[in-house]
């Protein structure tokens, strides 16, 4: 009866550690996917201007207005002072078309 519970335990135990490393590893290759992406899409977090899916140029430097009601100046996917929220996309001056915020993968 003893052995059976060493068994068990090491059985236990062998899977724990098989678990741990699947999970780190996953977590390690999820990390580095959504890190290459930002680093690929470098140009399009630094662009003044940003163009809509028609072609339109869209700037993304001035005065915005949150969801919540507030008025901000700078970045237009910049985290909101009062809610702390940012856009997920800016629509086109001409079109109406959204512009995607680039930090969304």
């Amino acid at each position: 009866m003893r052995e059976l519970k060493l068994v068990f335990g090491l059985v236990g135990t062998s899977l724990r550690v098989v678990g741990w490393c699947l999970g780190t590893t996953w977590l390690g290759t999820r990390t580095a996917w959504k890190v290459g992406v930002l680093c690929a899409r470098r140009r399009l977090l630094t662009a003044e201007v940003r163009r809509c899916p028609r072609g339109h140029d869209v700037p993304v430097y001035g005065l915005w207005d949150c969801a919540c009601g507030s008025r901000i100046e700078g970045w237009a996917f910049a985290p909101c002072e009062i809610c702390h929220e940012s856009a997920a996309y800016i629509p086109c001056g001409a079109c109406g078309l959204p512009v995607k915020n680039p930090f969304l993968l």
